[in-house]
Formats: structure tokens, sequence, C-alpha cells
């Protein structure tokens, strides 16, 4: 019995959680953008642009032709009980039945995600001489998008670290709501290396891209965590989660140059919402 404990010990010495009295945490960037202020940018671009952007011919008409409020006024026509299941508050769905049609109106009805990122813990594991940061984030939509595709988190950092793959250690979860029914259930996916000191996560928005699933289903919210790890000590480190959002092309999401934790999303990918945290000591 003395000899486990012992051996407990010196395990619990070897991998110690590095929380010094000074440590300090801060958010050192935050932005976000709403569905529909996305496609007023895109809607002002030429069509050479567009083209730049990945876009086809096709493509830039059905933007050229879109109208967010058209969509609006759609919805406004379906049971509160639906309406409720795709995220509306009482005070939205009000503000659909009585929807005129007014930029006011769009703005405030349309959807957006709430982004949260945080530190969940350094270690340093003496033996080994390496140490592992954890980074935990949720995101959540006001309501379902009118672009159900697929969608991407993506999660870049500073100093060089390497991603910890396992599926426990960097994976998030994301939450499934049926429309008609508000049934709900979960699906973890996992993060993989994209490129220098970045990693990603895509996730299709709609059910009806699994044949087990249902058409009516939408993804309303995720959680998870990224890990990485470096030989050493660090003491100040940085890393930035982001929420991208497909609109018109169905292609799937990636992180693109420069990389790190300055990447950016591919081609008609909105980058809804982003988050820099910083951990020293």
């Amino acid at each position: 019995m003395k000899k486990l404990l012992a051996l407990l010990c010196t395990l619990l010495l070897s991998i110690s959680l590095v929380s010094p009295a000074f440590a300090q945490e801060k958010v050192i960037e935050s932005k976000s953008i709403n569905e529909y202020q996305y496609i007023k940018e895109l809607k002002q671009k030429s069509d050479i642009e567009l083209k730049d952007m990945g876009l086809d011919d096709n493509q830039i008409t059905e933007l050229k032709n879109l109208d967010y409020g058209k969509g609006l006024k759609e919805r406004s026509k379906l049971d509160k009980k639906i309406l409720k299941n795709m995220g509306y508050s009482n005070v939205q769905i009000e503000q659909l039945q009585d929807f005129q049609g007014t930029e006011a109106e769009i703005i405030a009805l349309a959807a957006s995600v709430n982004l949260n990122v945080e530190n969940n813990g350094l270690t340093y594991d003496s033996a080994l001489d390496r140490s592992y940061w954890t980074v935990s984030f949720d995101w959540s939509w006001s309501s379902e998008p009118f672009w159900l595709l697929q969608d991407i988190i993506g999660s870049g950092w500073s100093p060089d670290f390497s991603l910890v793959t396992s599926t426990s250690s960097s994976y998030q979860k994301v939450r499934y709501k049926r429309n008609t029914t508000g049934a709900t259930w979960t699906s973890t996916k996992p993060f993989t290396l994209s490129n220098l000191n970045c990693a990603q996560s895509s996730f299709a928005m709609s059910g009806g891209h699994d044949p087990n699933w249902d058409w009516y289903d939408w993804a309303d919210s995720g959680s998870g965590y990224v890990k990485v790890t470096k030989a050493g000590k660090v003491r100040d480190m940085q890393m930035r989660i982001a929420y991208g959002h497909s609109q018109i092309t169905t292609s799937n999401p990636s992180l693109g140059y420069p990389w790190g934790i300055y990447f950016t999303f591919s081609s008609s990918v909105n980058q809804e919402a982003s988050k820099t945290i910083q951990y020293y000591y």
C-alpha cells in the first residue's frame, strides 16, 4: 500500500496543473456577423470578385436574386411550435407574425452565432518535459439559419504547438434538433490538423446529409475542446476559435493561408464568429 501511495504521489508531482496566482487569461479579439449581413456584403461585390471567391455564374445569379426578407415572410406562416423549435423566442415570433419586410426587422430576425471560448487548463509533465494546453468552446445559433450546408469550426494557435488528435482530447459534440418535434441528439466530430498550427472540425448543418436522419433536423449548438502540446514549459500562448458558415456553395469548407492563429476560411464560407484568448503567467 505504501508503495502504491508513493507511486501516486510521484505521478501527481510529475503532471501538475500550471495555475499560479498571477496567471492571467484575456480575450484579445472577438468578432461576429449575422447571416444576412454577409449576404449584403456579397451582393455589393462585382461578378469578377465573386468568381474570384469561387462562385460560378449560376451561384452569382442565385445570390443576386436572393431575398432574405421573403424567406422570413415564408417562415412567418409556420406553426408557433415549429418556430420555437427553430430557435425563435416569443418576442421574435411576434415580430415574424407582424413582419413588414423592413431592414430593421430583417436585421433583428437574422440568424447569428454566439461563440464562447475559454482556457480550460495548462498542465506540465515534468517527466516528459511537455506542456499541454486545453481550450474549451461552445456555440449556438440564435435561430435556424437559411443555409444548412457544411459548417466548420477552425482553431489556430501561437506559439508552435502540436495538436493532440485523440477523440477524447480534441473534438466537438454537435447537437441536432428536429424542428417539427423538438427532439434532440448529438454527434461527435473530431478535430484534424489543417496545416501549420491550425486544425478544423466540419459538420453537416442538416440531418438530411445522413440517410438515418431527417431533413427537418438542424445543428442548433455544439461544444468541445482543442488540446495542444509543446516540449518544455510554455508561459505565454494564444488560441483563436472561429465558426465558419457555408452560404451559396456546397463545397467542403476548409481553412486557408496564412494558417496558424491568423487562418482564413475557404471561399463562400462566412466567418460568423471568432474569438482569440491569451493565457500567460
